[in-house]
């Protein structure tokens, strides 16, 4: 696994302090209008805040580290991985791969994942085709243009291409 599923395991990471956020408050709520008394249940199992803090906090989530490695000198993907292994290996849902040199593991809500980050840093750096940022630009729907809005490196690419349509590979 690299770079896309570490993505999509955080957006279900996302989802699913969402669900629980949900689910438990509206159970209080149904407990207190139907006069329920409940004791505060201990909700630690459920609760993932952590995991999503080890993905996104600050300057030392792991796709803050992700991103900054792409822009040092002489960043790659092995000196992510010892960065990477160096400031979470006290971290209880951070797990490094002994067996294997570029691996470690985030233990999930779901489970435990391996990760491999050789790959990590191409990927994270891929760019948007221009035809797709023509495209995105030119929608009708306001949200999706202001977060492609113009830039100037991206101006004189729309200039050229308005009035363009898509172009396939």
């Amino acid at each position: 696994n690299s770079l896309e599923q570490l993505c999509i395991n955080y957006t279900n990471e996302k989802l699913q302090a969402r669900f629980n956020e949900h689910v438990f408050a509206q159970a209080q709520e149904e407990n207190a209008v139907e006069g329920v008394q409940v004791e505060d249940a201990d909700l630690g199992d459920f609760d993932n805040q952590d995991v999503l803090d080890l993905i996104e906090k600050g300057p030392t989530g792991l796709l803050a580290m992700i991103n900054e490695e792409c822009v040092v000198p002489q960043g790659s993907d092995l000196t992510l991985h010892e960065k990477l292994v160096k400031t979470h290996m006290s971290n209880k849902r951070f797990k490094k791969v002994l067996r294997i040199k570029d691996a470690f593991e985030v233990v999930h809500y779901a489970g435990r994942v391996q990760y491999s980050s050789t790959g990590m840093l191409g990927k994270n750096k891929d760019t948007v085709n221009e035809d797709m940022l023509v495209l995105m630009q030119g929608s009708r729907d306001e949200h999706v243009r202001a977060v492609f809005a113009d830039r100037d490196d991206v101006a004189a690419t729309l200039q050229r291409k308005r009035g363009a349509k898509f172009q396939g590979v």
